[in-house]
């Protein structure tokens, strides 16, 4: 999480990097005719707080999606290759959403249109995965809670797209910076809330249904406190303005890329491998601590061994997942202030994390063995 924030940090003084945990990246643009008047902090503070409820509903469905399949009774190969979904839908939805917010003309503005749709696809989405095994049993729920996911990833996409962009669009040059950690501030929050929830239960995946219903609400109250702040200026489409394909954007980021310098193909390699790894944390580590650590069975009958193994497992990630949230505020602010101050060079930051995050996940796979505390650790690493 910290390498995400370098990226971010450094461009302040250009329309900011969006990055969110689907991998995509948006970039802000102020609206034509926006009011001149300075929005107080306070409700730009609270036009951004969407993005806590977006944070929890990644951090809860991306260590849970495979074990729910599980649950369900997919094979462990095919419930982790269904986790490719994020990735595949976040890289072709972030621009198309981007792109046709940033040209909505309508009255009620550019961004809530589009939040207001994202709410509404997430939450059928939402309650048609977690409820698969009510509806149908077998074969026949894992046919429909499969596919279902992809779709609530792209759901999930658009819901979280236009947030930092209506933050943007409304914050001053002098806002920027200040609303760039107020939303490392609700990331952060975000995810502490979304390893607590999986405390609810001793184990989530027998109860997706009641805790996506829960987050879902969330998602809805806090995005209902944004709509009642936020004040758009609808744009005004120029009559002869061209018009423009959705896939438009994916083909504007491959012509940019196409004539780019070295260094930038050295980043993007660099920022790939990284996310290569955090993935690998954010979706698997449950997994892990569960059936590795503990040595766990989500299938083990009730009072087994096995199965109180596997409470223990993931009472454990939610703590290590808690830590590493509080970690990640710490370390973010840290490295902002870092920058902004220009005491070390941000290659050497990028490089300090990277590092870190390497020895981490070599004890994991070396060294922690059995040991839950071992375990946590480098999980808040």
């Amino acid at each position: 999480p910290a390498v995400t924030f370098v990226a971010q940090t450094n461009t302040i003084s250009r329309p900011p990097l969006l990055p969110s945990m689907g991998g995509e990246v948006a970039v802000a643009s102020k609206a034509k005719g926006a009011p001149g008047a300075v929005w107080p902090l306070w409700k730009l503070i609270l036009i951004a707080l969407p993005q806590l409820g977006v944070q929890v509903l990644w951090c809860f469905i991306g260590p849970n999606s495979a074990p729910y399949m599980l649950h369900l009774g997919m094979g462990h190969a095919l419930a982790t290759l269904n986790n490719v979904a994020g990735p595949i839908t976040g890289f072709f939805t972030g621009p198309i959403v981007g792109a046709t917010s940033d040209s909505c003309t309508s009255k009620y503005g550019r961004r809530r249109p589009v939040i207001l749709c994202g709410l509404i696809a997430t939450w059928v989405a939402g309650m048609l995965f977690s409820s698969a095994e009510y509806f149908f049993s077998g074969d026949a729920a894992v046919f429909f809670a499969a596919p279902m996911y992809w779709v609530m990833d792209v759901t999930i996409n658009i819901l979280q797209t236009p947030h930092r962009a209506l933050v943007a669009d409304l914050a001053s040059d002098e806002q920027q910076v200040p609303m760039q950690v107020v939303f490392v501030f609700f990331m952060a929050v975000g995810n502490f809330l979304g390893f607590s929830i999986m405390q609810i239960y001793d184990v989530p995946v027998e109860h997706m249904l009641e805790l996506m219903v829960g987050i879902c609400l969330l998602n809805t109250l806090c995005i209902a406190v944004q709509f009642l702040v936020a004040r758009e200026v609808p744009l005004q489409r120029e009559a002869d303005a061209p018009k423009k394909s959705l896939c438009a954007p994916v083909c504007d980021v491959a012509k940019a890329v196409r004539g780019s310098p070295r260094l930038l193909y050295h980043l993007a390699a660099v920022q790939c491998l990284v996310w290569v790894g955090n993935t690998a944390w954010n979706i698997y580590g449950g997994q892990w601590f569960t059936s590795s650590v503990f040595q766990g069975d989500q299938h083990a009958p009730e009072g087994s061994d096995r199965k109180d193994a596997y409470r223990e497992g993931n009472a454990a990630f939610s703590h290590g997942g808690q830590a590493r949230a509080v970690l990640q505020l710490i370390s973010a602010l840290a490295i902002i202030m870092l920058l902004l101050r220009r005491w070390l060079r941000p290659r050497l930051v990028l490089a300090l994390c990277i590092f870190v995050g390497c020895v981490a996940s070599l004890l994991a796979a070396f060294a922690v063995g059995h040991s839950g505390a071992f375990a946590m650790v480098c999980l808040a690493l």
